[in-house]
């Protein structure tokens, strides 16, 4: 690691006013990893005086006396340098002065505070949630824990509690890189240092995504499932769609209108990608089956341009309360499609996850090209995919869809 250096500026780009005037100030620059900054001091001077205090020949006893306080300033800089391991700005400045930030501006919870509120304000109301679920939990393993107080250390004893309270490495993943994004704003603002950074040295758990996709005979059999529940089959329904759908996730399926529907397509934005794709969102295009044509005329509202396709969300409702009925939604499907599992003993959850991956490696097995699902998925993030959506007309996806439909072949 390179050590940090300090030396004088002589600042004769300000000069002093008022009782100072004709005098400029004397900075103390510290460097560091190539970068520098600087920092006051109460030493002023004349440019001849400085001139004289520089010379090897000093001669006026007054200047000397101002030479030692400077030098002695000088040592003690170089002596807090070597005391800190590591160096960091932040703490150099702390020690020269005997200052420290305020603890108003330490606290976590005011950053978690400001976030999770910038996200509502945007509409980002999962998001906002999720964060707010990150900030709990790390409240609750250390009340009013301070941001200067988070180091690979403490990052380290916190993944331990939440293991002992039977966190999976994805839960503790998405609360830890909560917190990381907490700790860069930190740093933006000059609360910490880039040098304190607890992430260098702690990494974020992460497992490895287990395959989720169904195969042909189990989503057969899902198709084919009859109960005597109604409500087990409406929602089963509604998985399918989502199946159908390019995998669309059930909040893009709450909130497709008829608007959506051209013909016999039906284009979205992804609920997930509209506020992280800030340029240019992709636009996905999903052939409309037979069989989603039945779900949108057994379950669909009247059909008006401007209504949403089921009755799930409300025109009135606010984000939160869509976010909630969102929620329901979602959870009821969880549980019907897991006694649907469990019936057929399909040893998978049956989520939209499943439903995604599941559409794409179907339109793997019937021979659809990469390009092409990464286009249905809405990955056009590279130039390949760029290269082809323009090939990708209505015929090639009505025969996908086509396609798709007859792999299940419901009786």
């Amino acid at each position: 690691m390179s050590l940090a250096t300090a030396t004088w500026y002589f600042d004769t780009r300000r000069e002093k006013k008022g009782k100072l005037k004709g005098l400029y100030p004397i900075k103390l620059t510290v460097y560091f990893n190539g970068k520098k900054a600087r920092y006051r001091t109460p030493f002023n001077f004349k440019i001849e005086q400085w001139d004289k205090i520089n010379s090897p020949k000093l001669r006026d006893e007054e200047l000397k006396e101002e030479k030692k306080k400077v030098d002695m300033l000088l040592t003690e800089a170089n002596e807090i340098i070597k005391s800190l391991n590591p160096f960091s700005f932040r703490k150099f400045e702390d020690k020269l002065y005997g200052e420290t930030t305020p603890e108003s501006e330490l606290k976590l919870s005011s950053l978690f505070d400001e976030v999770i509120k910038d996200l509502k304000n945007h509409d980002r109301i999962g998001t906002a949630d999720s964060y707010q679920i990150a900030r709990n939990s790390l409240f609750k393993f250390k009340p009013s824990v301070l941001v200067n107080e988070i180091n690979s250390a403490f990052l380290n004893n916190y993944e331990a509690y939440l293991k002992t309270k039977n966190n999976s490495d994805s839960t503790i993943g998405i609360y830890m890189r909560s917190l990381r994004v907490i700790i860069n704003i930190a740093i933006n603002r000059g609360i910490i240092d880039m040098n304190d950074y607890p992430f260098k040295k702690y990494k974020i758990p992460t497992r490895k995504k287990a395959k989720k996709a169904l195969s042909s005979e189990e989503l057969k059999k899902i198709a084919n499932f009859r109960s005597e529940n109604p409500t087990v089959e409406k929602y089963r329904d509604f998985w399918l769609f989502s199946f159908y759908c390019n995998g669309a996730n059930f909040a893009d399926i709450c909130n497709l209108r008829y608007s959506d529907i051209n013909k016999d397509k039906i284009q979205f934005y992804r609920q997930k990608t509209l506020f992280t794709t800030r340029k240019n969102p992709r636009l996905i295009t999903a052939g409309i089956s037979p069989k989603m044509k039945e779900i949108i005329e057994k379950y669909g509202n009247k059909k008006k341009p401007d209504n949403y396709i089921f009755p799930i969300l409300e025109p009135d409702m606010t984000l939160v309360e869509k976010k909630k009925r969102i929620n329901t939604f979602n959870s009821h499907i969880r549980k019907y499609m897991q006694v649907i599992a469990n019936e057929l003993k399909i040893d998978h959850s049956l989520s939209s996850m499943t439903a995604r991956h599941s559409w794409g490696t179907s339109m793997q097995r019937l021979g659809a090209p990469k390009e092409f699902l990464q286009t249905g998925y809405g990955h056009g993030d590279s130039r390949t995919t760029e290269n082809y959506i323009g090939n990708y007309e209505d015929e090639t996806i009505d025969k996908y869809s086509n396609l798709l439909t007859d792999l299940l072949n419901p009786k």
